[in-house]
């Protein structure tokens, strides 16, 4: 009879062992599998070992492999290099695989760079191999001088080089790099095993430290075998920055650059803007936020302006308004004429800036200037409030009632005008002028939202069943929504008679 209290014995995991297991076994794979993995991976780790070591022999890489051209006391010891007991040879150094080749001796490193500059202006195929000796400064190390010396390699020769790869040595440094326009190089390269395969356009430049001598030794190394453009020097010249920066406080970007292209025609208007706006932030950059910056600059001439506090802003509305009290206090009562205009996308931030102008005697005087960002708000009608709040604060601070403006047909300024001041309206005749033909020039044309309610208050004879051809375009609400133009009449059209446009 079987007994079924005796406990059942499992086979080994592995698919074709039959073994039973012992009923305390502590794994589910059996001694004899278990020693046949260990035996396996071991001839792996073997094998991959030995071909690491190969590949690294293979590519000429530092290995323990004794040299077979040197035995017994022969051998050069590099602690003996070290403290001083052999002079130091560039020629026999570990780096160089190709010692036996004949290297030309500079006394200074003018004279390797002349040589290599004169080489690059001949040939069009340059194998150079120089060297020069320079004093041991303690404060640069073996890296900071071939960087110099790469520096001034890429001077003499006009072209550029992409580093390859750093070598830090016992004695030195060592950084190989390649030609920035060689096309065989653009892609990454894999390390070949051939020790006869053909370099490509490159520069080596090695540094090793005498401490006997106290002295650097700076090597040169340099393949190149194709003929490139060269590259042009755009930087900014140091005289150009030096006439910007002096009347940086007193001509405007436009101005300077007529000034230094006259004696550094190669200089760009783009990179005297750069240096302008670079140098001119120690009069006006006052935070890193604009808004804050701007307010902060203002209160610096509490006695030039008027720092203005408008109220009801809407919500997510962004407005910083302030008036030229030198300009707007001798004109109270006196205004008759004004014109509203606004710029936009001029700054980071996309701060709408607007200004009004107020004739007096056939000229014109800036009263008033606002900054505005609606970029966070969602109400209705943003912007043509932010505006009233605006002309509120100037209307009460200097008595300014004009009797009529011109206007470029932004419908927020429009209500503005009309809601504080109750004056006749208008349009420049430059902006009409250009809408019409910017109108004319596209080549699908279409409307702006239609209203038959307004059109038929506006003008009885059209039926309020009427609607027009074609799709609108919301797009020409200028100055926010629809909401911002409900009870606006058609404005009277007129010509500009500021000189504010072409």
């Amino acid at each position: 009879m079987e007994d079924t209290n005796s406990p059942a014995t499992e086979q080994c995991s592995k698919a074709w062992c039959k073994r039973q297991l012992l009923p305390d076994a502590k794994y589910r794979i059996c001694d004899h599998c278990r020693e046949c993995d260990r035996q396996t991976k071991r001839a792996q780790r073997a094998r991959n070992a030995e071909i690491k070591d190969r590949d690294i022999w293979a590519i000429g890489k530092k290995s323990k492999r004794p040299r077979e051209d040197v035995v017994g006391d022969e051998r050069t010891n590099i602690r003996q290099r070290i403290e001083g007991e052999e002079p130091y040879n560039p020629v026999s150094s570990e780096d160089e695989d190709d010692s036996s080749d004949s290297i030309e001796v500079f006394d200074k490193g003018e004279a390797l760079f002349d040589s290599i500059r004169s080489k690059f202006r001949t040939r069009s195929d340059v194998v150079f191999k120089g060297v020069y000796e320079a004093p041991d400064d303690p404060l640069v190390t073996a890296k900071q001088q071939v960087e110099m010396a790469a520096q001034e390699v890429w001077r003499v020769t006009g072209y550029r080089f992409t580093v390859k790869n750093h070598k830090k040595q016992k004695l030195g440094h060592r950084t190989r790099s390649w030609c920035s326009q060689d096309s065989a190089c653009k892609k990454k390269s894999k390390i070949s095993g051939d020790l006869n395969i053909k370099s490509h356009d490159n520069i080596t430049i090695s540094c090793h430290t005498d401490a006997t001598r106290r002295l650097r030794t700076i090597t040169v190394k340099i393949e190149h075998h194709a003929k490139h453009v060269h590259y042009v020097d755009v930087s900014l010249p140091l005289g150009a920055a030096d006439i910007i920066r002096e009347h940086v406080e007193w001509l405007t970007p436009v101005a300077m650059v007529a000034k230094v292209q006259a004696a550094y025609a190669g200089v760009t208007a783009a990179q005297v803007h750069k240096a302008w706006t670079d140098m001119s932030q120690l009069f006006w950059h006052r935070d890193d936020l604009q808004l804050p910056s701007a307010k902060k600059l203002l209160e610096e001439f509490t006695d030039t302006v008027d720092i203005f506090l408008p109220n009801s802003i809407p919500d997510g509305v962004d407005i910083l308004c302030w008036g030229m009290r030198k300009i707007a206090v001798p004109l109270e009562g006196k205004i008759v004429e004004v014109g509203i205009d606004a710029t936009y996308n001029t700054n980071l931030k996309h701060l709408e800036l607007y200004s009004i102008m107020a004739e007096y005697d056939n000229a014109g005087f800036p009263i008033s200037y606002a900054l505005l960002s609606t970029a966070t708000s969602i109400e209705q009608g943003k912007r043509k409030k932010a505006l009233t709040a605006w002309a509120v604060c100037l209307k009460d601070k200097y008595a300014v009632n004009p009797v009529f403006t011109h206007i470029d047909k932004d419908m927020a300024e429009i209500g503005m005008a009309k809601e504080v001041w109750k004056m006749k309206i208008n349009l420049c005749w430059w902006h009409l002028r250009c809408a019409v033909r910017t109108r004319l020039s596209q080549s699908k044309l279409s409307t702006t939202p239609y209203d038959a309610q307004q059109a038929h208050a506006e003008f009885p004879f059209i039926d309020i069943q009427f609607i027009p051809p074609g799709k609108a375009d919301t797009r020409e609400y200028k100055g926010g929504l629809p909401d911002d133009v409900q009870g606006n009449s058609v404005m009277e059209g007129g010509k500009n008679v500021l000189e504010a446009h072409p």
